[in-house]
């Protein structure tokens, strides 16, 4: 085993509510509010109303396919309905209703009662009823005495993959506290940028502005020429050719702080990259994309997206597990990158949309890139 880990180690070492009164494409890109909110017995809803009022967001209740008695709710009776339900982790009540046009909205507040300190399973369906991989999401909730901590953990660990927001309990609320508590939030995504606030420096030295990339379909990553992922430049450039003509580019930044795997310089980078593997796609020059001199396009990528897992199974998402737990048992609760080739994609609207690690191959991204075109 310690063999095969020094051979890995070798192988890789906005206001919620602002209304935009410029032209069409100004109010194309403002943001849109969804308020989501499932009510048993009418004490969340009544706190939905209100919140989508003060941000001007949409609201959209989340009914069960199956309304709820007063017998179902009986927490007391360990075989009502609910008990059940919040007894089998995988109960995912039906829903009705289902909401249209759910890509068209960047901020979605979901609320509920809190039911055995979390949220209902039925939430669970409404999540996974969606895509909300990129979106900003805010729990919101009622309670009869728990608070709203564990529902926000568990909702967190069950969609990693949203840009989740602290939530808050609004028990007794008045229009004037859900106010407050929004404008706290409003000073949060009002400084939420995109790709297009970002500049870098071409492999040539010339200044790149991210914002001339508006209306493309990006994928960045950090990529070296020593490295056992170094064959992912052939499926790279694959997917360039195969999807540059409708609005895909591939921006890669050698960096050389895994393994000390991209030495050279970028001319040197840019002859390996063209000669091994026919790359023609931009390269940035080498940079680097952890610590205190990360750069800031890497910062914002890693504050937008966490880790987001090994693939369970590729040949080396194991040892790589156990190599960066030696080195940090916390390692996966981390943003930061990983290793060499990490990916991530940003839409049309210059956010990020998916993250997909070392041990994704570009292969496997089609779909998801097929999806943002």
């Amino acid at each position: 085993m310690k063999k095969i880990v020094m051979m890995l180690a070798a192988f890789m070492t906005m206001n919620l509510s602002a209304c935009s009164q410029g032209n069409k494409k100004e109010s194309k890109e403002m943001t849109k509010v969804l308020v989501a909110y499932f009510s048993a017995t009418g004490t969340t809803k009544g706190v939905a109303k209100q919140l989508a009022e003060v941000t001007g967001g949409k609201l959209h209740e989340i009914k069960p396919a199956q309304p709820y008695t007063d017998a179902d709710l009986n927490w007391r009776d360990k075989q009502s309905r609910s008990s059940v339900e919040m007894k089998d982790k995988t109960s995912r009540p039906a829903i009705t209703d289902k909401f249209k046009n759910m890509k068209d909205y960047d901020v979605i507040y979901v609320g509920f009662p809190i039911w055995w300190y979390t949220c209902p399973t039925i939430i669970n369906t409404f999540m996974e009823a969606y895509a909300f991989k990129g979106k900003t999401v805010i729990p919101f909730a009622t309670s009869g005495g728990s608070d709203i901590k564990k529902a926000c953990e568990d909702l967190k660990a069950a969609y990693p993959d949203v840009n989740w927001k602290e939530g808050k309990l609004l028990n007794r609320a008045t229009k004037k506290d859900i106010e407050a508590w929004v404008k706290t939030l409003t000073n949060d995504l009002s400084n939420m940028s995109t790709i297009y606030d970002y500049k870098a420096l071409s492999n040539k030295g010339k200044e790149v502005n991210f914002a001339d990339y508006k209306g493309k379909v990006l994928l960045v990553v950090n990529t070296a020429s020593k490295c056992g992922f170094t064959p992912q430049y052939d499926g790279l450039e694959a997917l360039y050719l195969k999807y540059k003509d409708q609005g895909l580019v591939i921006i890669g930044f050698p960096c050389d702080q895994f393994g000390h795997q991209e030495p050279g310089t970028n001319e040197e980078i840019e002859e390996f990259c063209r000669l091994n593997h026919g790359v023609t796609f931009p390269l940035m020059s080498k940079i680097e994309v952890n610590g205190e001199n990360a750069h800031p396009i890497y910062k914002w990528l890693e504050s937008q997206a966490g880790f987001a897992g090994f693939a369970p199974e590729h040949k080396l998402s194991k040892l790589m597990d156990e190599m960066l737990s030696k080195a940090d048992p916390d390692y996966a609760s981390k943003p930061d990158i990983k290793w060499n080739f990490t990916k991530f994609l940003i839409n049309r609207e210059g956010k990020v949309v998916g993250r997909f690690e070392p041990t994704s191959e570009p292969s496997d991204l089609e779909k998801p890139i097929e999806e943002q075109l």
